[in-house]
């Protein structure tokens, strides 16, 4: 009798396959968000398995975010420094600190407004009613 050879990352794969997508995420994805670097290619198997899930089962309106998620967190931790360096807002943010035009508690004041209207305009996005397929094609070329 041939012993069957098994491969701990399909393995892996599969058992993430079958617990449920939202259940794999609440569960598993902070843990990925605090391990290193190096922890973080070892769980390749887990984010191809969130993703594959979230592929399968999430409402398409969250497939494009799913892949702006999964792609952010494939990215090269150096990679990742180097554009958030380079960040306009914090650069903005750290010119008004030092040339005295803005508060760290003015800024903080700014961000949470901008939370609220962010959080705001996101659930009256989701509590609008779907649109008439009818109305795909209104309004592209010419008003009616």
């Amino acid at each position: 009798m041939v012993a069957k050879k098994t491969n701990p990352g399909k393995d892996l794969y599969r058992r993430f396959r079958s617990i449920p997508w939202l259940q794999l995420w609440e569960r598993e994805v902070p843990r990925f968000d605090q391990a290193t670097p190096q922890e973080r290619v070892g769980q390749v198997v887990l984010i191809r398995a969130i993703g594959a899930g979230f592929a399968d089962s999430a409402p398409p309106s969250l497939h494009e975010p799913v892949r702006a998620w999964l792609r952010e967190l494939l990215r090269d931790p150096e990679e990742k420094a180097f554009w958030a360096q380079r960040d306009p807002i914090k650069q903005f943010s750290a010119l008004l600190l030092n040339q005295g035009k803005a508060t760290a508690e003015d800024l903080a004041a700014i961000d949470a407004e901008i939370d609220v209207e962010v959080r705001d305009s996101v659930e009256f996005a989701l509590a609008a009613p779907e649109p008439n397929p009818d109305e795909l094609t209104r309004y592209i070329w010419a008003e009616d």
